[in-house]
């Protein structure tokens, strides 16, 4: 029990009262989870147009207002997920947005540098290689040709190449491993042509 002048506060019912808070936060942030999980996902799948990407942020921000968890009140819990999701995939994108702008820029200077100064050795061998590659995909069938480009160059995934080219996951994996192995034995007979 504290005294402070006429005031008397029973001090054994202050920390149950805000532990019970804890906890009905805790339990309201855990059921809104589990109810909007779904469309918290399919929302974000839509904003970032990635999968991996948009189950990403659903665990951040579930992590991000679980750690919250103590300041947080029961009220409008779905539309804190939302707009807490919304923030992180904004980051997201702002933060792809830099990286691609920064690399724009870095590849308009390494061009420049190129036109202007000597090519080093390394440079030219990486662009003879990637002639071997262009030239290696260009023996292989085109659905093989297909799922590795937008695989390997334009980082889809499996399931959104399969869906599109009317194929299993697997054949997806397949057609990539192929290319893969194909272009790095044409690379190897070039080395050794060397």
């Amino acid at each position: 029990m504290v005294q402070s002048g006429k005031n008397r506060i029973e001090t054994s019912n202050v920390v149950p009262m805000f532990a019970h808070a804890t906890s009905s936060v805790s339990a309201a942030l855990d059921d809104a989870f589990r109810r909007k999980r779904a469309t918290l996902s399919a929302y974000l799948r839509y904003r970032l147009g990635d999968r991996v990407a948009a189950d990403d942020v659903v665990q951040a921000t579930f992590v991000r207002l679980w750690e919250r968890r103590e300041t947080l009140h029961c009220e409008n819990l779905d539309a804190l997920l939302f707009v807490t999701a919304r923030n992180i995939a904004n980051d997201l994108v702002r933060g792809r947005m830099r990286r691609r702008t920064m690399l724009k820029a870095y590849s308009s200077d390494v061009d420049d540098d190129i036109s202007t100064a000597e090519v080093p050795d390394r440079v030219l061998e990486a662009r003879e290689q990637l002639e071997v590659v262009q030239e290696s995909l260009k023996e292989l069938p085109a659905k093989c040709r297909e799922a590795f480009v937008r695989h390997r160059v334009h980082g889809h995934e499996y399931e959104d190449i399969a869906r599109d080219m009317g194929v299993s996951q697997s054949m997806v994996r397949k057609h990539v491993i192929k290319a893969i192995k194909h272009c790095a034995a044409r690379l190897l007979e070039r080395e050794e042509g060397q």
